[in-house]
């Protein structure tokens, strides 16, 4: 991605799955924290505003789409760049993420090289 330090928050109740993006983030130089509840996610991003969050949709509990609300309505997180990911892909659900805020979405399983792609459209670099 760029030289600029990046911080990213992601949420998924799958180790092996937050293990993937956390092993390829710090591959390219980004501060990765990652959790695994919904409720820890939101902590962590009022308290560390990354640079980008990437939540699964599907948790125990509350899940990621109870992520984005309540990111979106608090004024220190609604504006940092949201990601979808999910095990349930589709087109339809990938038309309803984006229709609902989502900045971008990731299909599981998760694919490194596409992981990277991806995040590069949406940060834009």
């Amino acid at each position: 991605m760029s030289n600029a330090p990046m911080k990213v928050v992601v949420v998924d109740d799958n180790y092996d799955d937050i293990q993937i993006i956390i092993t390829t983030l710090e591959y390219y130089s980004i501060d990765v924290h990652a959790v695994d509840s919904a409720e820890a996610c939101v902590e962590a991003s009022q308290n560390l505003v990354p640079d980008l969050i990437i939540t699964d949709l599907a948790m125990p509990g509350a899940d990621g789409w109870d992520v984005l609300r309540a990111l979106r309505a608090d004024a220190r997180t609604a504006a940092i760049p949201v990601v979808a990911m999910t095990a349930y892909h589709s087109a339809r659900l990938e038309d309803e993420v984006m229709k609902h805020g989502f900045n971008g979405y990731i299909p599981k399983p998760i694919d490194p090289s596409e992981l990277v792609s991806r995040l590069r459209v949406i940060m834009g670099v």
